[in-house]
């Protein structure tokens, strides 16, 4: 078992190889946007409702325009998924606010499903790992599957390609 990863593992099993980084857009439906006033400040987030991933904490951080960060915890979740895309789906849903991955958001935003709640609010970006276990019985496909995909993750734009397809 082995594979692409975004975010840590705590696993001590297996190995991995730092891929590159995803950056992340806080989103909301249109409707939601008109319907909450613009947040100020980010503990203003808190007040929101969320769709949570069941796999990461609840807690991010935010840098505002005067470069503060601040950790920010998404309180008021009715709604926990275990995949990013049904995040997404709920999100546009109006099911409530979330993170998303930049290059999903970024088409949801030039659609119009979705509304970056504050542009100028920098997201924590996650990690993207290759993780394998420690005793792989096919370590020279899995080193040249690794170092294929490290080669792309300093070519951002080709490299999300690679791994998140655009949705047609």
């Amino acid at each position: 078992m082995w594979g692409p990863r975004i975010g840590t593992l705590e696993d001590s099993q297996l190995v991995g190889r730092s891929l590159g980084y995803i950056a992340r857009r806080l989103v909301v439906s249109k409707d939601d946007a008109a319907y909450h006033d613009t947040p100020t400040h980010p503990k203003d987030l808190e007040k929101w409702e969320w769709v949570q991933f069941s796999e990461r904490s609840d807690t991010f951080k935010v840098t505002n325009k005067d470069g503060q960060t601040f950790a920010i915890k998404g309180n008021s979740s009715k709604t926990t998924v275990n995949s990013a895309d049904a995040k997404h789906q709920l999100v546009s849903r109006g099911f409530g606010i979330s993170p998303l991955p930049e290059n999903t958001a970024n088409e949801s935003i030039e659609s119009g499903k979705l509304v970056e709640l504050r542009p100028d609010w920098t997201l924590e970006k996650l990690g993207l790992y290759a993780f394998w276990p420690a005793r792989s019985d096919r370590e020279n496909l899995r080193r040249l599957f690794v170092n294929f995909l490290a080669s792309g993750a300093s070519k951002q734009d080709a490299f999300k390609d690679r791994l998140f397809p655009s949705r047609s």
